[in-house]
């Protein structure tokens, strides 16, 4: 049975339960005998739940370790890849100040060449510029947000709801 289906079989065999307990034609003992089957079915689905959840959440605790292996391979790459970065930057820093401008090599292999290009250097900070110069990135700060809906801020009640959740924790 699926883990999905335990429910619905639950609740079927609850239903069976109260129709066995309302049928008033039933001899005692065999209701008892049908009420004892129905609740070894019970005690043997409720049992196969709980083997499938805590597998379930085995399986929970392997991907969260997996994750932190493959997140610390990751940073790994990525210190790696910041690394190979620097060291092609700094070879190019360095053709550049051996070579004269406009100084063209070329092999079989590779080829040296110069591209001119424009970029803009700022003379102040940023916030000193005019406001047709800048961008403004607009985000909601759900912190402030959920203070004010605690403080009861009607502003905020109009623009928000707090909801209260429930979150499993899986150890």
């Amino acid at each position: 049975m699926k883990l999905y289906q335990i429910p619905a079989e639950l609740e079927e065999i609850f239903s069976y339960i109260d129709q066995v307990l309302a049928d008033e034609s039933l001899p005692e003992n065999e209701k008892a005998g049908k009420l004892a089957s129905l609740k070894d079915q019970l005690g043997l689905i409720q049992m196969e739940r709980r083997q499938k959840c805590l597998w379930l959440s085995r399986q929970f605790l392997n991907l969260q370790a997996e994750r932190l292996a493959v997140n610390e391979q990751r940073q790994k790459f990525s210190e790696r890849v910041a690394r190979l970065d620097k060291q092609t930057e700094s070879i190019k820093n360095f053709l550049g100040v051996i070579l004269d401008a406009g100084e063209k090599m070329s092999d079989e292999v590779t080829q040296i060449s110069w591209r001119k290009s424009e970029g803009v250097i700022l003379r102040c900070d940023p916030e000193s510029l005019p406001a047709r110069f800048t961008r403004v990135k607009v985000e909601a700060s759900l912190t402030l947000l959920k203070e004010a809906l605690k403080a009861g801020d009607r502003e905020a009640g109009q623009v928000a709801v707090l909801e209260q959740r429930q979150a499993i924790a899986i150890k």
